[in-house]
């Protein structure tokens, strides 16, 4: 069992926290407590989310029953309102995002934040490189 207020894996990820609140809220509205299955649905909506460009998590719902899936088959996270049309999302199955051991959510989470700074690194010193180099001159 989780804390309350605590988490089995605190994290400085901000997408990370705001996964775990999202699923706290998520959980809450079904009548659960935030368990370790809900802290791997949180490190997995964070990765999910980090993955597919969002930069913020405001809300982690699962898909409704309908002809083509389950209730709680699939897991959605979202950037920006539900009702926003232009809200940003992704979504993965719920079984996956719980099969997912938090340590490697999150390693994963990790690896894929370095991995952006450095290729935004890199772009930045080729625009610096760009603007000193002159283009060439036609003759």
């Amino acid at each position: 069992m989780v804390p309350r207020h605590g988490s089995l894996f605190p994290s400085q990820n901000p997408l990370h926290r705001q996964a775990e609140d999202a699923v706290r809220r998520l959980e809450q509205g079904l009548g659960r407590e935030y368990d370790d299955n809900s802290a791997r649905l949180a490190a997995s909506s964070a990765y999910l989310a980090k993955d597919n460009g969002l930069t913020r998590i405001d809300h982690v719902v699962l898909s409704e029953n309908s002809k083509s899936v389950r209730q709680g088959e699939n897991l959605f996270v979202v950037e920006g309102a539900l009702n926003d049309p232009s809200h940003k999302m992704a979504h993965m199955k719920t079984n996956d995002a719980i099969a997912q051991p938090v340590e490697q959510s999150l390693a994963q989470l990790q690896s894929l934040g370095d991995t952006q700074r450095q290729q935004q690194s890199q772009q930045q010193e080729q625009q610096r490189e760009q603007s000193i180099t002159p283009p060439p001159r036609m003759v």
